[in-house]
């Protein structure tokens, strides 16, 4: 989950929600972990792979300095916003029929029963090779309004 520059549809769709409604509905038990890696720190990563040359041919798993759970992430996205957490639990069996309705309307439509369950799923990996191999270090998550927004200055 890349964020940074509000430009993202994930970090910065949350964000842009919570500064609409002043609230963010969590879905089922929006337990499942995340590790958001911010685009200049995987920039940086990029560029010192390139220095170093031992990737050649490689793939690696890149992600966060945090491992928090979806809610937790929610939470530290509302602390940037500078408002108080504000969150409507619905619980999965009323959320998947209530994402379906939602389709219905233009903007919403990206919106699929499956994200449901998504927020219950761990989304972690093990980046220790591309800490090893060249120095990823990516920061914790603790976003900034202009990681979130976009042509906040």
């Amino acid at each position: 989950m890349i964020y940074g520059a509000g430009r993202d549809q994930n970090v910065s769709f949350i964000a842009r929600f919570i500064q609409q409604r002043g609230f963010f509905p969590l879905l089922g038990t929006a337990s499942g972990l995340r590790s958001p890696v911010h685009a200049d720190d995987l920039a940086q990563t990029v560029i010192r792979c390139l220095q170093r040359g031992p990737a050649s041919n490689r793939a690696y798993d890149l992600m966060g300095g945090d491992q928090l759970s979806y809610r937790m992430m929610v939470g530290r996205i509302f602390k940037a916003l500078g408002k108080n957490e504000r969150f409507l639990p619905i619980p999965a069996a009323l959320a998947r029929p209530a994402i379906r309705l939602a389709r219905c309307r233009p903007g919403w439509r990206h919106l699929t029963p499956e994200m449901v369950d998504r927020m219950a799923v761990d989304l972690i990996y093990d980046d220790s090779e591309a800490r090893r191999d060249f120095g990823h270090q990516p920061r914790p998550f603790w976003p900034r309004r202009q990681d979130l927004l976009p042509d906040v200055r």
